[in-house]
């Protein structure tokens, strides 16, 4: 299949660059109930969870940009523990700044509790 710069195969051309009319979109659709077409699932050898692997790369890609925070990381990808969500951030090259001042109040608050 080869696309010719017009719409998308199988998807309507909107918008004819007239005042006040939306001009066309370009790019793949990115709805989670869109499928991949059969023919380039086949040719990527696309998996069955590849819709749960754009989720988690979106996910990162927009903590990494910090345009969302960790509890709504644990919430867009359903991450019960903040053990898990440490998991999947270091599993993606994501880890939380730690300073030696950060350290040095957690002994301290360890301290005060009698630890």
């Amino acid at each position: 299949m080869h696309w010719d710069g017009g719409a998308w195969p199988g998807h309507k051309e909107t918008g004819g660059g007239n005042a006040g009319e939306v001009p066309a979109r370009r790019g793949l659709p990115v709805n989670e109930g869109d499928p991949i077409p059969d023919e380039l699932a086949a040719r990527l050898g696309a998996p069955p969870d590849v819709s749960r692997r754009a989720l988690e790369a979106f996910a990162v890609e927009t903590f990494r940009a910090g345009r969302l925070t960790q509890p709504e990381v644990c919430q867009l990808l359903g991450i019960g523990t903040r053990g898990e969500l440490d998991g999947f951030l270091k599993a993606h090259g994501l880890f939380e700044d730690y300073t030696l001042a950060d350290l040095e109040q957690e002994r301290e608050d360890l301290r005060r509790l009698g630890f």
